[in-house]
């Protein structure tokens, strides 16, 4: 038998704006959880990373972070 070859799964990229519509918050809160992290927490939110001055998010950070997170308020 021989094996299946996989191409590897496109990732998925947000914006903040796409982070802010999917939680239903803001987009400073967004921002905010970037930058200077939630109740004290630095890097509460998910990781973003920069292309020119654009903030963007992987979809496996976000779904991470949503993990580590559940239940901390």
């Amino acid at each position: 038998m021989s094996a299946i070859l996989q191409a590897p799964r496109p990732t998925t990229l947000l914006t903040a704006a796409d982070l802010a519509s999917e939680f239903h918050v803001t987009l400073s809160t967004v921002r905010s959880w970037r930058l200077k992290g939630l109740e004290g927490k630095p890097g509460y939110g998910p990781v973003g990373f920069t292309v020119g001055r654009r903030v963007l998010y992987r979809r496996s950070d976000v779904d991470a972070c949503i993990a580590t997170n559940s239940g901390t308020r």
